[in-house]
């Protein structure tokens, strides 16, 4: 890079010996050819640190808005023992961990739904927090509901039915 390149913010212009990214045609085929970076070899320009090499907090913090859903994800405690239900639908599942999630997008979801056109890939997630269970909408277009009234987050009592989509979900006492 010439010193004056800097100043103006230019690129410098490549090589003449230099292989152009793209093919000819402008096509992406060799981009899309090229294998996922492997690189676990140290260099000496990278290194692997921690945050709290620097004084900062390992622990996400929770997003701008407030979500319980962006808390750490942790096991819950073994004396916590609830089951996600549903009146029709996917068959009633143990939760193991502080914040389930519920969707459509089996793999991305922790309780997967099948679609009904009204339901969101995640679409709303049961979070344990501060000794409690919440139940919070993701951000879903057609909402999530308890007793019939559109929610953003609130505080889950046993047995109180939610619903979105075509489905009805309360949490219960394993049998």
């Amino acid at each position: 890079m010439r010193p004056d390149d800097k100043k103006t913010n230019r690129n410098p212009p490549p090589a003449a010996d230099a292989e152009p990214l793209l093919g000819s045609d402008g096509d992406l085929d060799e981009i899309d050819a090229l294998q996922p970076f492997e690189g676990d070899a140290p260099s000496q320009e990278t290194s692997v640190v921690s945050l709290a090499d620097f004084g900062l907090p390992t622990k996400p913090a929770a997003p701008p808005s407030g979500s319980l859903a962006g808390a750490q994800i942790e096991p819950l405690p073994p004396e916590i023992k609830v089951v996600l239900e549903f009146k029709s639908g996917p068959a009633a599942t143990r939760l193991t961990k502080t914040v389930t999630v519920i969707g459509r997008a089996q793999g991305v979801a922790d309780v997967a739904v099948p679609d009904d056109g009204q339901v969101s890939r995640q679409h709303a997630a049961v979070v344990f927090a501060e000794g409690a269970f919440f139940l919070e909408d993701l951000e879903s277009r057609n909402g999530t509901f308890l007793r019939g009234e559109r929610i953003k987050r609130v505080k889950l009592d046993m047995l109180a039915e939610f619903s979105f989509g075509s489905y009805v979900a309360r949490l219960r006492k394993p049998k």
